[in-house]
């Protein structure tokens, strides 16, 4: 790997607005990551969530469209 080992992915920032969640994600420059959900943790598989995203600066921030779901459960994937 000639990027070397990365750090993982911490939020560092997040906020609301109707309808929207904004995540503020620290990040590797040229690294690219995925947001990922699930509804329940016992579920045995994640789902993407958008596409994959590449950092260009040490942050990143996702926007993520809230649903109707009662709660849902997100990771960031290193990819």
């Amino acid at each position: 790997n000639r990027l070397g080992t990365p750090p993982a992915p911490g939020i560092t920032a997040f906020s609301s607005a109707p309808d929207l969640l904004r995540l503020t994600i620290s990040a590797m420059p040229g690294r690219s990551y995925r947001v990922e959900y699930t509804d329940r943790l016992d579920a045995p598989n994640w789902l993407p969530l958008g596409g994959v995203l590449t950092a260009t600066i040490e942050t990143l921030m996702i926007e993520l469209t809230i649903g109707t779901e009662p709660q849902r459960f997100l990771r960031i994937r290193l990819e």
